[in-house]
């Protein structure tokens, strides 16, 4: 464009003020719109090159924070261990004692054995003759009995302190492996996650230079021109200059921008890793404590065999065929081409007839459903049949014959029926059981219940009113009649049932049996 309007100061006659004029009209479009996106662009990109610059300090963190774990786990492990070493001495130290303790109470039972064994013989001999030298004897053995009854107490005594600390030495040790393969698995592998987590901000810090880079390829031509018409338009001399010397300015000006940097944008440098040495000493061992008191006898060499041979046939490949009748094991794995031969043929087959049985299914459903209702209201129409509506309330000749008979009847408000609030799964009932309230008058306010889930959650209102007694209900009737409405909380009501309240002493309370769907 800076060319062209130098050709029409050749051609046309054009004087260097207005060409003056029309670059610094191209400055201006050029800062107005050029300018401020190229801008930011640059200081976009910029920001984005010094921040994944400084999220390899990130890996270096998280490096240090499991390396400090692990420094703590390692030292709880310590504590562990050291118990464990305290405990082990003082069961093995227990386990001496007990030791000598059983060998004093052999020596008192062979003693008492002894003792005992020189008056049962004189007393066969002597039989009921009174010998004083029996009667010491007999005394001596009761001695000796009486020894060896407290050696065997002591020695009880310390084979459960023994048990004790063995069982207690167990859990220590339990614990102290517990710790040490917690503390193995924080700091397994850490030196591979330093290294993955290096390499993933190394190719995404590679992305962005990239990104920026081809940001500066696309948007070096913009530069360039706003640069040539900064010059261009700072360098214009007055009225006298000629097209030769606009042209000269123009090649300064090209020179000018060829040797200019154009956005400076900095490549941070890549921080050099760290160095990671992962612990391998301490490798978690979980093993079961045993006791040499409580291991079991070892098995035979031909069990042992047997064991062995098993698990070698458990750890070969398995295949399972369902040719057979039942699901059995094979010991040789089928190839994958014979699985394809065998089983890709029917696999087509098989789930298109799945398909077809269930949108059969669906479809019978469907019809079913909508005949049922078809059915339904026409009995309406017809009033041959009673409406799911009327057995929510279950009349006095379905209640149990114990307890007096207790009257209902349902009435509703604009025939609607099962609202939210009262539905409920089929071949189910819900039973209200009603109160009976004390001092309620006709003539009073009724009496209104909250009724809440098992959750907490309210469902809806009762209210309880004392209404006038129907004079057709019966003599059996005796008590007076209440009046159940339940509404939701915006007063909208959604059902009512009378009911006759028994006389005082009844052992029945009353109900109303609602929300009843067969």
């Amino acid at each position: 464009d800076i060319r062209h309007l130098v050709t029409q100061v050749k051609v046309s006659g054009r004087t260097a003020p207005e060409v003056r004029h029309l670059a610094e009209e191209y400055g201006e479009l050029l800062e107005a719109q050029a300018v401020p996106s190229l801008t930011a662009g640059y200081k976009e990109h910029q920001s984005l090159l010094a921040t994944h610059a400084r999220s390899f300090a990130r890996c270096d963190s998280d490096l240090d924070a499991r390396l400090e774990t692990e420094r703590q786990l390692r030292g709880v492990y310590e504590g562990w261990r050291a118990m464990h070493k305290d405990c082990r001495s003082h069961e093995a130290r227990l386990q001496k004692e007990l030791a000598a303790c059983s060998h004093r109470l052999n020596l008192t039972s062979a003693r008492k054995q002894a003792a005992c064994a020189t008056p049962n013989v004189s007393g066969a001999a002597a039989g009921k003759r009174n010998d004083t030298s029996l009667v010491q004897l007999k005394r001596q053995c009761q001695e000796a009995t009486q020894g060896y009854v407290d050696q065997w107490s002591i020695c009880a005594e310390g084979g459960r302190f023994y048990d004790t600390k063995r069982s207690e030495c167990d859990s220590v040790q339990q614990s102290m492996e517990t710790a040490n393969c917690t503390r193995a698995s924080q700091v397994s592998g850490v030196c591979d996650m330093y290294d993955l987590c290096r390499a993933g901000m190394s190719l995404a810090y590679a992305s962005a230079k990239e990104a920026a880079r081809a940001w500066e390829r696309y948007h070096q031509a913009e530069w360039l021109a706003v640069v040539m018409v900064r010059c261009f338009a700072e360098n214009l001399g007055g009225e006298a200059e000629n097209s030769t010397a606009l042209l000269g300015e123009l090649e300064k000006c090209e020179q000018l921008v060829t040797n200019a940097t154009l956005f400076d944008l900095e490549y941070p440098d890549v921080p050099s890793p760290r160095t990671c040495t992962p612990a391998s000493d301490s490798p978690c061992v979980a093993r079961t404590p045993s006791s040499p008191s409580r291991r079991t006898p070892p098995a035979s060499a031909q069990l042992a065999s047997a064991v062995v041979a098993d698990e070698e046939k458990e750890s070969l490949p398995m295949a399972v065929s369902f040719v057979q009748e039942g699901i059995e094991r094979a010991s040789v794995a089928l190839p994958r081409e014979v699985h394809e031969a065998l089983f890709r043929p029917f696999a087509a087959p098989v789930a298109m007839s799945l398909a077809c049985l269930t949108g059969l299914v669906l479809i019978a459903r469907c019809m079913m459903h909508h005949r049922d209702k078809g059915q339904e209201h026409s009995d309406g129409r017809d009033g041959h049949a009673d409406r799911k509506v009327d057995k929510w309330c279950i009349p006095s000749s379905d209640a149990p014959a114990a307890g007096p008979p207790i009257s209902t009847q349902l009435m509703l408000d604009g025939g609607r029926w099962l609202c939210p609030e009262l539905l409920v799964p089929k071949n189910s009932k819900c039973t209200i059981a009603v109160p009976v309230v004390s001092g309620l008058r006709m003539d009073s306010a009724p009496a209104n219940f909250m009724v809440i889930d098992k959750m907490g959650q309210p469902l809806f209102k009762a209210t309880v009113a004392r209404v006038p007694k129907d004079p057709d209900a019966g003599a059996a009737d005796g008590g007076l009649v209440e009046q159940l409405s339940i509404t939701r909380q915006d007063g909208t009501t959604l059902a009512t049932c009378q009911f006759a309240v028994p006389q005082a002493g009844a052992a029945r309370q009353p109900d109303c049996r609602v929300f009843q769907r067969d």
